[in-house]
């Protein structure tokens, strides 16, 4: 598949093929947004403003699996630690650091969960992906949340 013409110049300004993957889907219309879906995003297209941002499938796939996390308490942020009044959550050290070098809250949103374990990686969800923690690599990584997404919603 090929990535839409709409998107390749936020694609190229908003981290590249490593925080969007490749395609899964071709575009598609759903009401006034023009979509794609990705191994590591959705991008959308308002079609009335002419805007194209993250779309969020990690609100998605936290709903489809049917995962909440209760907020936390707000102990204050710091350089390491950064708390998210509108959920709660906290994003820190190196999925902190990861978070404000891609230009977080734009292309991550808030995050949603505590740091977690899930398959033997540490991994913390966000509104627009999921941060995974890469120890052979030595780096914090965008996770593949788009396949999983698909997956589940038994898409391509």
């Amino acid at each position: 598949l090929a990535v839409s013409p709409a998107f390749y110049q936020r694609i190229a300004f908003g981290g590249g093929l490593a925080r969007t993957g490749l395609p899964l889907t071709g575009e598609e219309s759903r009401d006034h947004l023009r979509v794609q879906l990705f191994e590591r995003a959705r991008l959308e297209l308002d079609t009335t403003t002419g805007h194209i941002r993250f779309g969020d499938i990690g609100v998605e796939y936290l709903a489809a699996i049917a995962a909440s996390f209760d907020p936390v308490e707000n102990a204050g942020s710091s350089g390491s630690e950064r708390y998210f009044d509108e959920t709660g959550q906290y994003a820190q050290f190196g999925f902190l650091a990861y978070f404000d070098q891609i230009d977080g809250p734009s292309t991550l949103g808030p995050p949603l969960s505590p740091e977690l374990v899930e398959n033997e990686r540490i991994v913390q969800y966000f509104a627009k992906g999921r941060l995974e923690w890469n120890a052979a690599a030595g780096r914090v990584e965008v996770g593949r949340l788009g396949e999983d997404l698909a997956r589940i919603a038994d898409k391509p």
